[in-house]
């Protein structure tokens, strides 16, 4: 599920990781810098750190981020753990939490965001997963019996939402473009798809990396082609061409030879997406979900017109 890091401890609770910290040795000169790894190898792994912060607070620190902090409660049960990835959702940060609290809580990357398991070597009845964006806390504490394996409990989890579409809305808005596709289509019957067709699907892929930019972008392209009308056609089509040019592979007669063809779904995609961007205030509803499905329709969202355009 994860890959681990050699050499770093497995801490359950600030008991322990109070206890591991009085264990180390602080490195020779330095203003006591403690390794967390206490082996010959590990101590070599300045990056990775245990640090006492006060004396209820304990944290494992990688490179200058403060990965994972246990804080002291009135008892072992009260007792919290954080997990904060100080913006760096990489799989070096998951491998440093997932080592340290294995095997009962582990983390990994999914989609731009870290997703954590907790209790997952239990049955499943008590495993429990969440999804914490860059700059989120996740906090838990430890429940069960003491002399038992552990077991964690959330503690306020970030709540999760996603946007899904409307689905009418979305239509209405889509409607119109549907000749201006068909037109596209018929087209592609009449150029050749090893010619290279407009040069500025460039400047569509790559224009504004903020959703806010590629919104006013989008717009834009949509008014020119519900207002102005067959007028803009001669401009726009040979940018959709060009992103519906494609190749692929094709074994015939003993060898594989490239064959070039218009991927005319890539059309439909195209134009829907210019839609999605153009009308996104509109066409997104916000929904709170315990699980994320990773839909995607964040990229769409932008503050109409704020930051951007006008």
């Amino acid at each position: 599920m994860f890959g681990g890091i050699t050499d770093l401890p497995q801490l359950r609770s600030f008991e322990q990781a109070l206890e591991h910290y009085g264990s180390i040795k602080p490195i020779r000169g330095s203003n006591n810098l403690r390794p967390i790894c206490d082996t010959k190898n590990g101590r070599r792994k300045k990056h990775m750190q245990i640090i006492k912060r006060d004396n209820a607070t304990v944290v494992c620190r990688l490179y200058d981020t403060d990965v994972l902090t246990f804080r002291m409660g009135k008892s072992w049960e009260d007792g919290v753990i954080e997990y904060n990835s100080g913006g760096f959702i990489s799989n070096t940060t998951h491998s440093f939490a997932s080592s340290i609290l294995y095997p009962y809580v582990g983390f990994w990357t999914k989609k731009g965001s870290t997703e954590i398991a907790i209790n997952w070597q239990h049955h499943e009845d008590h495993a429990k997963s969440y999804h914490v964006g860059p700059n989120q806390t996740f906090k838990m504490k430890r429940t069960g019996e003491p002399h038992q394996p552990p077991e964690y409990t959330a503690i306020n989890p970030p709540k999760n939402f996603e946007y899904y579409l409307k689905r009418k809305e979305y239509n209405a808005h889509r409607r119109p473009l549907k000749e201006f596709q068909e037109h596209c289509i018929r087209m592609t019957k009449l150029a050749d798809p090893k010619e290279k067709q407009s040069g500025r699907m460039k400047v569509w892929e790559t224009f504004g990396n903020s959703p806010n930019e590629r919104g006013w972008f989008h717009r834009t392209l949509y008014n020119d082609l519900t207002v102005k009308g067959t007028d803009m056609w001669g401009d726009l089509v040979p940018v959709m061409l060009e992103r519906a040019r494609s190749t692929r592979m094709q074994y015939e007669n003993g060898h594989y030879n490239y064959v070039h063809f218009f991927d005319k779904q890539k059309i439909s995609e195209s134009i829907s997406e210019m839609v999605k961007y153009a009308f996104a205030d509109e066409l997104f509803e916000e929904r709170e979900t315990t699980k994320r499905t990773f839909n995607g329709n964040e990229k769409y969202i932008w503050d109409k017109y704020r930051g951007g355009r006008e």
